[in-house]
C-alpha cells in the first residue's frame, strides 16, 4: 500500500467505559506497526491529561499559564498546547479534521467521540445489544465489548476480544478508507462526505471521485493539504491565472506558487 497524507486511513473506536476499547486499540497499534504501517492515536479526554510521572516541570509550567509547554528528549517529545477560544468553539468534526491534516500516518486510531458524524468508519464497544444499537451508524464496521456476543446485527461484524494483534490489524486494513475532504460540498453527487464514505467503503466509489481531493488546484499550508470547495478553487484559479498571465515572460502551463 502507498503511504502519504492522501491515503491516511482513520478509524474511530468508541463506546462505554470498561468494555475493552483501550486493550483493543493497543493490539491494533501493535499489529499495524508490525505490518509496517505508521500509526497515530487521538483520544477524546474527559479531563486534562496528566503526565506528571514523566515530566512534572513541563506540566507545572503549563498549569501556570504557558500557552505551550514542551519537554524534549532524545526519544520523544511531550507537548502541552493550550486551545484558543476559536479552537474551543469548534465542533468535534472540525476538530478531528484539523488534527488529521496535521498528522502524517498511514492509520490514525481515534478513541472516543461517540457523537462524531463525519466520514470515518467506526468500531463500537458496549456491554449489551442495546449499547451497540445506540452507538452504531451507517459507517460502523464492527462491534465488541465485555459482555457482548454475536447478536447477528445486519451488516456488522462481531469482533471477539480474544482476537490477536494481527487479526485486528488485518480487519482494520480491510475495513477503513482514506480520509476524504470532509467539506460536504456535494460535488461527488452525494449530499455529505459521510454518504460518499459509505459508498467508498462498499467499493462502489473511489477516492478519485472526491473532487476537492483530486482537482488541479491544491493548497498546502505548512505541508498539510487544505481541501477547498468548488467556488473557492475556482476563485483561486481565476485570480492567480489572471495575475500570472499579465506578467511579462509568462505563458500557458502549470503554475506553482510558494509563500513562506
Amino acid at each position: 500500500m502507498g503511504k502519504g497524507k492522501k491515503l491516511m486511513k482513520p478509524l474511530i473506536v468508541c463506546g462505554f467505559s470498561e468494555t475493552g476499547k483501550t486493550t483493543f486499540i493497543q493490539r491494533a497499534v501493535e499489529g499495524l506497526k508490525a505490518a509496517g504501517f505508521t500509526v497515530s492515536y487521538i483520544k477524546h479526554a474527559s479531563s486534562e491529561p496528566k503526565l506528571s510521572s514523566i515530566d512534572r516541570d513541563t506540566e507545572r509550567l503549563f498549569e501556570s499559564g504557558a500557552d505551550n509547554s514542551i519537554a524534549v528528549s532524545s526519544g520523544f517529545d511531550i507537548v502541552y498546547r493550550r486551545n484558543t477560544d476559536m479552537q474551543k468553539s469548534k465542533g468535534e468534526r472540525l476538530k478531528i479534521r484539523t488534527l488529521l491534516t496535521s498528522i502524517s500516518s498511514d492509520y490514525v486510531i481515534i478513541e472516543g467521540f461517540k457523537s462524531y458524524d463525519g466520514p470515518i468508519p467506526r468500531i463500537v464497544f458496549g456491554r449489551n445489544r442495546e449499547d451497540i444499537e445506540e452507538l452504531k451508524n451507517n459507517l460502523t464496521v464492527g462491534y465488541s465489548g465485555r459482555g457482548t456476543e454475536d447478536y447477528g446485527i445486519n451488516g456488522l461484524t462481531f469482533l471477539s476480544l480474544s482476537m490477536d494483534k494481527k487479526e485486528i490489524a488485518d480487519y482494520i486494513v480491510l475495513n477503513t478508507v482514506p480520509f476524504v475532504a470532509d467539506l460536504d460540498c456535494g460535488e461527488c453527487g452525494f449530499p455529505t462526505c459521510r454518504d460518499f464514505a459509505v459508498e467508498l467503503l462498499a467499493g462502489k466509489k473511489e477516492l478519485n471521485d472526491c473532487i476537492p481531493m483530486n482537482d488541479d488546484i491544491k493548497l498546502l499550508v505548512n505541508g498539510n493539504r487544505v481541501a477547498l470547495k468548488g467556488f473557492v478553487r475556482s476563485t483561486f484559479r481565476d485570480i492567480i491565472k489572471a495575475y500570472v498571465q499579465n506578467l511579462h515572460g509568462t505563458g500557458e502551463g502549470r503554475i506553482q506558487i510558494n509563500i513562506r
